[in-house]
């Protein structure tokens, strides 16, 4: 079997979850990340791995110098695949120090056309804006390591159609989903209420939670009261006043202020009725913007795909299947308020759930791996 490091230098630890139950079928698995961003794995996942995880103790840690400094445990592998380019410090990650190693792109922007992609700076947050662009420039030098990579990995079938006609330098792309179908089952609340989930960050530069709040207003006395909202997802400081918003609007949110751990998450999912994901059409990223679900990776679509929960998203939003048979889609305040009424007073058509596909992702990677080991 073929011996695989993966490395998370950043806190997508759903990411990470998620590669090491897909290639821990396939592989000799190691790990490398976060102390902070491996306690939020679900322990289940975690024992995979057992005595094989190499964790930093802070994120103020440089990371090319861990990687170095652990060479043995680093030429006890076969190949390497990166999750993430650049830590949480703006770090980017050597692909030299590693063998064979792959780059999973989150953001295909941001990693390769930054300058021709900038979003666009305003005057309030000038100061900001030159501090991103500075430190931009500080590491374009190593983006030079981008061509040192064997291959990249992109996480859903929308993103891949997106961005395989740009081409990537010769080097080969491959789809490897971030999610797998899990199919459990769903523990639906037996009360006159219907469970509303926003997963994901609280973060107002990522969703629109104003829309979403403006479309339950319209809504009557009875129907706000037949609501439970949830923010599922750790409060960014800079969008505390999210839940006055639904509190405004006349209906009760329940919300956390830090990251909810792995195990706890599961839970308030497969309780959901419906999952209501506002996600903006264009997206912040440093100095540069995505366009959601084309150019970037959405952890939030994931977690619908993965526990089949039908989904509420922007119409410019694209989904892979079978996730499409329980969207719904909206374009404006009226239609977005239309859809939850529909919800509350028909329930979601019913749809046979997918069988689990664990296996069928477990062929994608074994198929990226004999490509990488015949490189």
């Amino acid at each position: 079997m073929t011996r695989l490091l993966i490395i998370e230098p950043a806190f997508h630890h759903e990411v990470l979850q998620t590669y090491i139950e897909i290639f821990s079928g396939i592989c000799h698995l190691r790990v490398m990340t976060l102390r902070e961003t491996w306690d939020h794995v679900h322990p289940g996942t975690q024992q995979l791995i057992g005595k094989n995880a190499l964790l930093l103790a802070s994120s103020s840690e440089r990371y090319n110098d861990f990687i170095a400094l652990n060479e043995d445990f680093i030429s006890a592998t076969d190949a390497s695949l990166v999750i993430t380019q650049e830590s949480q410090f703006g770090e980017i990650i050597n692909p030299a120090l590693l063998i064979k190693p792959l780059l999973v792109v989150h953001s295909f922007y941001y990693t390769f056309s930054p300058e021709r992609h900038m979003y666009p700076w305003n005057f309030a947050d000038l100061p900001r804006n030159i501090a991103r662009f500075s430190r931009h420039i500080f590491r374009s030098n190593a983006r030079k390591y981008l061509t040192r990579y064997y291959a990249y990995i992109v996480t859903s079938q929308t993103y891949f159609d997106f961005v395989a006609k740009f081409g990537l330098a010769g080097k080969p792309l491959y789809v490897l989903p971030m999610y797998y179908v899990k199919n459990l089952k769903r523990h639906l609340v037996d009360d006159a209420r219907k469970r509303v989930v926003i997963n994901g960050t609280v973060n107002e530069n990522v969703r629109n939670y104003r829309l979403v709040a403006q479309a339950l207003n319209m809504l009557s006395p009875i129907e706000k009261q037949s609501i439970e909202l949830i923010l599922l997802g750790k409060m960014k400081e800079q969008s505390r006043k999210v839940p006055s918003y639904f509190e405004d609007a006349g209906v009760g949110v329940k919300h956390f202020n830090e990251t909810i751990d792995a195990i706890q998450y599961e839970q308030e999912l497969l309780k959901a009725d419906v999952l209501v994901l506002p996600l903006h059409e264009k997206v912040r990223e440093g100095i540069t913007y995505a366009l959601s679900s084309k150019t970037n990776t959405s952890g939030t679509i994931a977690d619908a795909q993965k526990y089949f929960i039908p989904v509420i998203i922007p119409d410019y939003i694209g989904v892979d299947k079978p996730l499409d048979l329980i969207s719904y889609k909206y374009n404006s305040v009226a239609s977005l308020s239309e859809l939850i009424r529909s919800l509350l007073r028909n329930g979601v058509s019913p749809v046979d759930s997918p069988q689990p596909d664990l296996d069928v992702r477990r062929e994608q990677a074994s198929s990226i791996l004999r490509d990488l080991m015949k490189s």
